[in-house]
């Protein structure tokens, strides 16, 4: 079956893919996300990316989500001078779990590696790389603290229990490959989860 799959699943992904729509995440959900986070004094995000993939997508998502943080933390400074050093990707008191799940055991392998060929990197810009990623050899493998970010799991979201209490849910890599009915059906799991 295993073997089916990775031959049945399409595993096109990138780095920064549909950046019109990363841009939209980063600037105008993060922002609000953070806000309402914030006024209700609950500083846990999870997101959950379905159809990960090699696993560009959720990294992907890290380094935003990171960014965001950044900038809020900038804008809004925690109460203690004492900054840790070194200064975390995820500044306190926020905590961040981003869920990446696919159906292909093969690709999950390869995103748990989280190590990259440079055309793959075309689309990470060259700070990106030097805060996010180590390079060794030829390849770019994501670094420790944003892997740590990241938990992978197998997920079919049409049988499988979905994971819940999600932020934020990518699922386009689910539903573009997906027939009518089960788009449907998946919504109204989604929007349960």
């Amino acid at each position: 079956m295993a073997l089916l799959l990775e031959n049945l699943t399409v595993n096109e992904t990138s780095f920064f893919r549909n950046k019109a729509q990363l841009d939209l995440f980063q600037r105008d959900v993060m922002d609000d996300l953070l806000r309402r986070k914030q006024a209700n004094h609950d500083y846990s995000l999870r997101i959950w990316s379905a159809g990960c993939s090699t696993g560009q997508e959720p990294y992907t998502i890290a380094m935003q989500v990171a960014e965001a943080l950044s900038n809020c933390s900038l804008r809004h400074p925690p109460r203690s001078l004492e900054s840790p050093v070194p200064k975390p990707l995820v500044p306190t008191p926020f905590r961040l779990e981003i869920l990446a799940s696919d159906i292909n055991y093969s690709v999950l392998r390869t995103a748990q590696e989280g190590s990259y060929a440079d055309h793959q990197m075309a689309p990470v810009d060259y700070g990106c790389r030097l805060r996010y990623f180590d390079k060794v050899g030829d390849r770019y493998v994501v670094k420790k603290n944003v892997k740590e970010l990241v938990h992978f799991d197998f997920s079919q979201p049409e049988t499988e229990y979905l994971p819940q209490r999600n932020d934020v849910i990518f699922c386009r890599n689910v539903m573009m490959y997906s027939t009518k009915p089960s788009r449907n059906g998946w919504w109204k799991s989604f929007i349960a989860a």
